[in-house]
């Protein structure tokens, strides 16, 4: 099938495309997968890094609350 698909700049002509584009999408959701799992280990290693910083022991506000 084809289409001539017209509009001026920025309309959105190319969207549609890879929208019917399946091998389009499972690129894309690979993608996001990986920028997924590099955010979830980046934060777990800030995570990590910053125990490092702590000024223990810390005052609570409610003594009861310490373990």
């Amino acid at each position: 099938m084809r289409g001539l698909l017209l509009g001026a700049g920025d309309s959105g002509k190319v969207q549609l495309w890879r929208d019917e584009d399946p091998a389009q999408q499972s690129r894309e959701k690979a993608t996001e997968g990986r920028g997924i799992k590099n955010n979830l280990k980046e934060a777990a290693e800030t995570t990590v890094a910053s125990v490092n910083n702590l000024v223990l022991p810390v005052e609570l506000a409610n003594p009861e609350n310490q373990f």
